[in-house]
């Protein structure tokens, strides 16, 4: 993927944090799950979403100080 500039970096940093979100959901829903042989699924579903939640905000902070430093360049 090229970016195309700062709108196009400030939309993937939009898109990905709102994907973030959504799988934030998806959290709250199997911690639900009744199924206790879903459990070590659900686990490991957590782990990994922890670990790109992790990644998706240090790319945010990222892009928002490229973008705030950018911002006055013309």
């Amino acid at each position: 993927m090229r970016l195309e500039g700062p709108a196009h970096l400030a939309d993937l940093a939009h898109r990905i944090e709102l994907a973030s979100n959504h799988l934030c959901g998806v959290v709250l829903e199997l911690q639900h799950t009744e199924d206790p042989a879903a459990s070590p699924a659900i686990r490991m579903f957590e782990e990994r979403h922890n670990a790109l939640k992790d990644r998706v905000k240090m790319f945010v902070e990222a892009a928002s100080t490229y973008l705030n430093g950018t911002s006055g360049r013309h």
